[in-house]
């Protein structure tokens, strides 16, 4: 083999690896974006049930195809403060069983039917066209899966021929110098361990060294033994990357990352001493095993079953310390000396986002959803602060009004850059409708949080005119104020829920605030001309249930927003609502 055949087998291998790395990326991203719904509803689930998080972290893993995604997403959430260490712990678990699905895939090119998953890429490159969305995203998870069939045979046809590549007195160089890692030396075996951890925390990716390993020992250059430690080391590497996405972040994110860390470490120590021990005999048991109809797929089984058997029995080993190991985490990771800006309610931070949880679109959807809700509910603090400060004349909680209205429009720059980014990746076209919608929400409860901001500043109106409402007056606004807090009590609740089922109480809420706008406004001018109310009062008073009557309005527009994506009920009852 001269020179440029040398060349040419090397590029065609990292060729077939680019295909595979692309095929498994959109394929995992559109599996996920069907699944969409199902993932999030996982996650609105998850709770201090330990088989619960093994199963959110092992379907997570299987639908993305990243044990990688789902260990870093679950570091942000760690982060945020949505999720506890122990049930970052059982999701981390599930992710470790969840990522050996992918090699039993891998390990089917090597079946005379992996022509047909090839073409794959070709039928699915037609479905695209399609105008309905469902066929195109099928589409899109089949061409994944052909190029990813593509990738591993171009790999598998390049690295025969690497493999195969001899020195001027015809010896297998590359063969050669693989056989020899497969020595009972100790430092072979540790060694082998630290390639596997090295190639897959650069590839970022457990999949495709799988595909490179099951490649070496189709091909013959490598024996099973010590493609099980390259098996072990695997797990170690794929820890690396949540553990970079962890550095600069709370204590518990670190935490997080640990605990995947030693959960693989101790794993890969009692796996890989009962292979020093017993490897010969477990070697010569599965040897006897058929498990294809040809060697390549028999050892491509193989391999996959190792991991399976690796990453299942060290969950069940470590079942029964899952707080033990979360405890183990914290004393590696101590407090810091400093605050976590998290524990500052209004500090500029964000609560349930972090840029980490776009590997993940449908969770970022979620938390999305459940950063805005919280920017709904302190702007509704807000109005609640400067109603209370009207009707007493007390402004000893300006300062906590003013840290929250900052950090209000802090949150509604924040989440439209979020939006942004979302709105970036592959998603559906209904999330692409809510993402268009929040756009609008979060501009109606900002302008929430600014007449709110109004109506603290007519107080201070007041108290520079030493002037007042009337009893009455302070009895009229109270029964506006409550219809609108009714109003936004039903109308967060159905945005959460994303439902529509409680039209009737919503439109009844909204008529009754704008029955007592009309009222109020017309009791004052009575009130007036009795000369029930003073005059400098006046102008304050109107604009105050102006500024009351437009809130109405923005709570509103929140609840119109889901028109665009969720269904309205087919039947609605009238409700008259009475304050």
């Amino acid at each position: 083999m001269n020179a440029m055949d040398i060349l040419k087998a090397v590029l065609l291998l990292f060729a077939g690896l680019g295909v595979f790395l692309i095929g498994l990326d959109i394929m995992g991203k559109n599996i996920e974006t069907v699944a969409g719904d199902s993932l999030r509803s996982l996650f609105t689930k998850i709770s201090d049930k330990k088989l619960l998080g093994i199963g959110t972290g092992c379907i997570t893993t299987i639908l993305t195809q990243s044990s990688t995604a789902t260990t870093v997403m679950t570091v942000g959430f760690v982060n945020t403060g949505i999720m506890t260490l122990t049930q970052a712990t059982t999701i981390i678990m599930g992710a470790n069983i969840g990522t050996t699905v992918t090699a039993y895939l891998i390990a089917l090119q090597n079946l005379p039917i992996s022509a047909i998953f090839c073409s794959m890429a070709c039928v699915g490159a037609f479905m695209q066209m399609s105008k309905k969305e469902n066929l195109k995203n099928l589409g899109l998870i089949l061409s994944g899966v052909g190029m990813l069939f593509v990738g591993l045979y171009v790999m598998s046809t390049s690295m025969s021929n690497v493999i195969n590549i001899t020195d001027s007195e015809g010896n297998k160089v590359i063969a050669n110098i693989i056989l020899k890692f497969s020595g009972d030396h100790f430092y072979l075996k540790l060694l082998l361990m630290i390639i596997g951890a090295i190639l897959t925390a650069i590839l970022h990716s457990s999949a495709a060294t799988t595909s490179i390993l099951i490649g070496l020992c189709s091909s013959g250059a490598m024996t099973l033994e010590p493609a099980f430690y390259v098996t072990l080391g695997m797990n170690i590497g794929t820890c690396l990357t949540a553990v970079v996405a962890s550095l600069g972040q709370t204590t518990n994110a670190k935490r997080a990352s640990m605990v995947h860390l030693l959960f693989n470490i101790i794993g890969t120590l009692i796996f890989g001493l009962i292979l020093v021990i017993f490897g010969k005999q477990l070697i010569g048991l599965l040897n006897n095993l058929k498990l294809g109809t040809d060697e390549g797929t028999s050892i491509s089984m193989k391999i996959a079953i190792f991991h399976t058997v690796f990453n299942v029995t060290t969950t069940l080993l470590m079942y029964p310390f899952v707080k033990q190991l979360a405890q183990l985490a914290t004393l590696i990771v101590r407090d810091n000396k400093k605050k976590d800006n998290t524990q500052d309610t209004y500090s500029n931070n964000l609560v349930y986002l972090d840029d980490r949880i776009l590997k993940t679109p449908s969770i970022a959807m979620l938390m999305l959803k459940k950063e805005i809700i919280r920017m709904g509910n302190l702007a509704n603090d807000n109005l609640q602060l400067a109603m209370e400060a009207i009707l007493t004349l007390d402004l000893s909680e300006e300062e906590l009004f003013k840290k929250r209205e900052n950090h209000i429009n802090f949150l509604n720059k924040e989440i439209s850059k979020y939006l942004v980014n979302i709105s970036h990746l592959d998603i559906s076209f209904q999330d692409e409708q809510i993402i268009a919608s929040y756009y609008h929400v979060i501009s109606d409860l900002e302008r929430v949080g600014d007449y709110a901001e109004n109506i603290m500043e007519y107080t201070h109106d007041l108290i520079k005119s030493h002037t007042d409402f009337s009893e009455n007056a302070k009895k009229q606004i109270a029964r506006m104020h409550k219809a609108i807090q009714n109003q936004y009590s039903h109308i967060i609740d159905s945005f959460e829920r994303q439902s529509l089922d409680d039209k009737a109480e919503i439109v009844g809420y909204e008529d009754l605030v704008d029955t007592l706008f009309t009222e109020l406004s017309n009791e004052h001018i009575i009130r007036l001309n009795n000369n029930e109310c003073k005059i400098e009062s006046a102008s304050s008073y109107i604009s105050l249930i102006s500024n009351l009557e437009r809130i109405g309005d923005h709570y509103m527009n929140v609840y119109n927003s889901m028109n665009q994506y969720v269904k309205a009920p087919t039947t609605v009852n009238a409700s008259i609502v009475k304050d």
